[in-house]
């Protein structure tokens, strides 16, 4: 089911204003960030540290999605409802469709099944049920009820407020970063 090619797709790769060489870089900064504080896994679910790491834009207050980045993984993971994943992530973003997981609208306005479990159960799978995890928590993306189905679905993992990691590397801009706003300046 995840990571497969879904029917229909359509690459547009070429729409990202960076390129694939400035992500890795984002990438590398929030790692190192996470490594200097003793994360293993962070669960980025600010809309705006989601672009920035993997080129994912779209909010939503209608359905979860995280962006995990882990230090052993040389890519971050998009996860949310299929839909995004067939019109968001697997289009506009630099992830590879092995990267791309998604759940089905059985957790989606449910009162027995919540898109954290399903979340929760794939990040053991992935091998860090036992990890030290942040979770952007300090915004309107993510739901109380949302951290508790953590706490439960990862009983053996460490949860920590991550929220400010992403944040504190995008102060610093990159030089493509401060050439794309000159650009915006002059035609603004």
């Amino acid at each position: 089911m995840n990571g497969q090619p879904i029917q229909g797709e359509i690459e547009m790769k070429n729409i990202l204003p960076f390129s694939q060489a400035d992500y890795l870089e984002r990438l590398q900064k929030v790692k190192d960030s996470m490594g200097d504080q003793g994360i293993d896994v962070l669960l980025i679910t600010d809309p705006a540290n989601m672009y920035y790491v993997s080129g994912y834009n779209a909010l939503s207050y209608y359905v979860e999605q995280v962006i995990l980045v882990a230090l052993d993984d040389d890519m971050p993971r998009y996860i949310g409802r299929y839909n995004d994943a067939l019109v968001g992530a697997h289009v506009t973003t630099w992830l590879s469709r092995d990267h791309v997981h998604w759940y089905t609208d059985e957790y989606t306005n449910s009162r027995t099944k919540h898109p954290m479990d399903w979340i929760s159960g794939l990040i053991k799978d992935l091998g860090y049920g036992k990890k030290t995890i942040a979770i952007e928590m300090e915004h309107d993306f993510i739901a109380p009820l949302a951290y508790e189905k953590y706490k439960q679905g990862l009983p053996e993992a460490k949860l920590v407020n991550g929220s400010f990691i992403v944040n504190w590397v995008r102060i610093i801009k990159s030089d493509n970063e401060i050439e794309m706003m000159r650009r915006a300046g002059k035609i603004t």
